[in-house]
C-alpha cells in the first residue's frame, strides 16, 4: 500500500496535545507568582519540557517522511525549495511573536509600570533573534526574556533545517539512510552527553547552555522511525497494526505526561515513545484509539500558533487579574477558571491569527512545493 505523503493522520491531535502542556506548565508557573496553587504537584502541569522535546522528535520525523516521499518521487532532494517551504511556514509568525515581545516588554511594559522587564536591551538581544538564535538569548540571560523565552525552540529548528537537506541527499547517495541516521544518532547523542554533563570537559557558561539547548537526538530518532516505517513499510506496519504494540505506545505516553520522570534524564527513552506513538496513530488500518477527531484536528494545525501566542494572551490575563480585585479573588477560589481562559483566548487569537495572517504564507508554501 502506497503511504499518503502530504498527510498523516492523528498527528495534528498529538500536536494540539503537546502545545496543551506547554500552556498548563506555563499557567502553572503564572499563578505561582500570585501564591496560587491548583494541583501543583500534578505531573501533567509540568510536562512542558517533555512536549518541546515530542515537537522536535515530531519535526525529525516528518521531514526524513517527507524528504524520502520526495525523493522517491522525483530522484531528488530540491534544497531551495526546501528551505523557501520552511521560510514561509515558520518565519512569519516567528517574526511577529519577536515584534510583539519588543514591543510589549521593551517599550509597553516600562512605560506603564516605569520599571525595566527584559533582562537585557533591544539592542543586545534583537539581533540574536533576527539572526534565528533566539536560544542563544537563552544561554546568555536566562529567564528574563518572558514571552520571547519560548522562541528559543524555534530557533534549535531552524538550526536542524540548516544542514538536514545535505544530510539527507548525502545519505540518499550513498543508498544508507537508515543506517546513517543510527549512526549519526549514536555519535551526536553521545558527544551531546558528554557535553552537558562536563565529563571530559568544560566549556564557558553561555556556549555549555547554547549547546544543551541544540537537541538534535531528538529530531534524529523521529528520523530513524520514518525511514523504517518507509523502507520496511509491511513488516512495520504489521508490527504496528499490532493491538498490543498500540496499546503499550499509549500505556507508555500515559506514563511519560503523568507521572514524574526523574527515570529518564536524557529524555531519550520519551523521543522512542513519542516515535512510537507517532508511527501507532498516523498507521493507516484499525486503530486501537483513533484520535483523529475534530476540533482536536483543527487545533493541532493551529497549534504552532497555541505555542506562540499563549505567553501573549497571559500578559493579557494577569493584567486583569492585577487591575480588578473581582477577577483576582475569583482566580484565587477557581484556579481552573485561569486555565480555561487561557486556553480559549489562545485558541481564539490562534485561529484568527491562522485564517488571516499564516493562510497567506501557507498558500505561498504551497505553491513553493
Amino acid at each position: 500500500m502506497e503511504q499518503k505523503k502530504e498527510y498523516l493522520r492523528g498527528l495534528h491531535t498529538l500536536r494540539f496535545f503537546a502545545a496543551l502542556l506547554v500552556l498548563l506548565q506555563h499557567c502553572r508557573l503564572n499563578l505561582l507568582h500570585y501564591d496560587i496553587k491548583w494541583l501543583d504537584g500534578a505531573p501533567f502541569l509540568r510536562k512542558g519540557g517533555i512536549a518541546v522535546e515530542f515537537f522536535f522528535t515530531l519535526s525529525g520525523f516528518l521531514l526524513t517522511w517527507l524528504a524520502l516521499h520526495e525523493f522517491k518521487n522525483t530522484g531528488a532532494i530540491r534544497i531551495k525549495s526546501f528551505f523557501v517551504r520552511r521560510a514561509y511556514r515558520i518565519l512569519p509568525l516567528y517574526f511577529l511573536s519577536v515584534l510583539l515581545g519588543y514591543l510589549l516588554l521593551a517599550v509597553v511594559y516600562p512605560a506603564v509600570t516605569g520599571t525595566k522587564y527584559l533582562g537585557f536591551t533591544v539592542a543586545e538581544g534583537l539581533p540574536w533573534h533576527i539572526l534565528m538564535l533566539p536560544n542563544y538569548v537563552i544561554a546568555k540571560w536566562g529567564d528574563t526574556a518572558g514571552a520571547l523565552f519560548s522562541l528559543w525552540t524555534i530557533g534549535v529548528e531552524e538550526q536542524y533545517y540548516l544542514f538536514f537537506p545535505f544530510l539527507m541527499i548525502l545519505l540518499l547517495r550513498k543508498r544508507k539512510v537508515l543506517t546513517g541516521l543510527v549512526i549519526i544518532f549514536f555519535v551526536y547523542f553521545t558527544a551531546y552527553w558528554v557535553t552537558r554533563n562536563k565529563i571530559f570537559f568544560s566549556l564557558p557558561k553561555t556556549v555549555w547552555i547554547f549547546i544543551t539547548t541544540l537537541k538534535f537526538h531528538f529530531m534524529l530518532t523521529g528520523g530513524i522511525f520514518a525511514a523504517l516505517l518507509f523502507y520496511y513499510h509491511g513488516a512495520f506496519t504489521s508490527i504496528i497494526k499490532n493491538k498490543a504494540f498500540q496499546l503499550a505506545a499509549w500505556l507508555l505516553s500515559f506514563v511519560v505526561v503523568f507521572f514524574p520522570n526523574d527515570y529518564d534524564k536524557s529524555g531519550i527513552l520519551h523521543a522512542f515513545v513519542f516515535s512510537m506513538l507517532m508511527c501507532v496513530v498516523s498507521c493507516p488500518g484499525k486503530k486501537l484509539i483513533d484520535i483523529e477527531v475534530k476540533p482536536l484536528v483543527y487545533w493541532g494545525a493551529i497549534s504552532y500558533g497555541i505555542y506562540i501566542f499563549h505567553p501573549h494572551v497571559s500578559y493579557l490575563l494577569r493584567f486583569m487579574m492585577e487591575k480588578s480585585g473581582m477577577i483576582m479573588k475569583a482566580v484565587a477560589a477557581l484556579p481552573w477558571l485561569y486555565y480555561l481562559a487561557e486556553l480559549s483566548v489562545t485558541i481564539l487569537v490562534s485561529h484568527i491569527s491562522y485564517t488571516y495572517y499564516e493562510s497567506y504564507f501557507i498558500r505561498k508554501k504551497i505553491k513553493a512545493a
